[in-house]
C-alpha cells in the first residue's frame, strides 16, 4: 500500500499519510466492503480516490512547495545523495510523463510483485 502511494505521490510523507487516511476512510466505510471481494483491490481504490481528490483540491488552493524525495541523512555521502536524487527523479519523471492508466498499472503491478504486508 505504501509503494503504491509513494508512487502516486513521490513523497514519503504524503505516502504515509494517504495511507493512514486510507486505513481511516476504510474502517469508517467497512459496511461498503462486499464479502468475496478483494480488500486490497478496495482498499487501492479508496487510496487512489483520496489522492486524487487532493488533487483537485491542490489546484483549488494553487501550488504547494515541493519537498525533497529523500529524507536527510547525517553522515551521508552528498554526491551519493545527489546521485540518487537525481536518478530518482529521472525514474518518478518518466513514470509521470506517462498516462494515467498506464502509470496506475505500472505502480500497482510494482506494489503487488513486492508481496508486502503492513
Amino acid at each position: 500500500m505504501f509503494k503504491f502511494a509513494f508512487g502516486l505521490s513521490g513523497s514519503r510523507d504524503l505516502a504515509e499519510e494517504l495511507v493512514q487516511r486510507t486505513f481511516e476512510r476504510g474502517f469508517a466505510k467497512a459496511s461498503q466492503w462486499q464479502s468475496g471481494a478483494r480488500l486490497d483491490s478496495w482498499l487501492f481504490r479508496i487510496l487512489q480516490s483520496i489522492y486524487y481528490d487532493d488533487l483537485n483540491a491542490a489546484k483549488v488552493r494553487g501550488p504547494k512547495v515541493e519537498e525533497g524525495i529523500l529524507d536527510n541523512q547525517i553522515g551521508e555521502d552528498g554526491s551519493a545523495r545527489a546521485e540518487a536524487e537525481l536518478l530518482l527523479d529521472s525514474v518518478f519523471g518518466h513514470i509521470q510523463a506517462l498516462g494515467t492508466p498506464q502509470r496506475e498499472a505500472l505502480l500497482l503491478v510494482a506494489v503487488l510483485s513486492q508481496n508486502l504486508t503492513l
